[in-house]
């Protein structure tokens, strides 16, 4: 069960984090969707502490344009997974644009 506060929440160690990824440890090359939140950009950081020798690791971030700001955040994501030697990719969608015709 999750801490009550999230202040109480300690970081995964490693060996958690080997864990939790196990199931991708004979992989080639991985893809993360990386939103730019809290959650998505500790995931990416957890992949690249555990990511053994030989793994690819392709980060994806779209903009779909529906927030102010929305590609400064896709923009830090990409920044971010450079940062941490991953590969990085970023796009946008319509949708904002499809949701106005409609």
């Amino acid at each position: 069960m999750p801490p009550a506060d999230p202040d109480d929440a300690l970081p995964l160690s490693d060996a958690e984090i080997s864990a939790l990824l196990a199931p991708f440890a004979g992989a080639r090359t991985i893809a993360l969707a990386v939103s730019g939140g809290v959650d998505s950009l500790g995931m990416m950081a957890a992949v690249a502490r555990w990511r053994p020798a030989g793994l690819s690791v392709l980060v994806l971030s779209v903009d779909h344009r529906l927030q102010k700001g929305s590609a400064k955040v896709v923009a830090d994501v990409a920044k971010a997974a450079r940062r941490l030697g991953l590969e990085a990719r970023a796009g946008t969608s319509g949708l904002a644009e499809k949701a106005a015709r409609q």
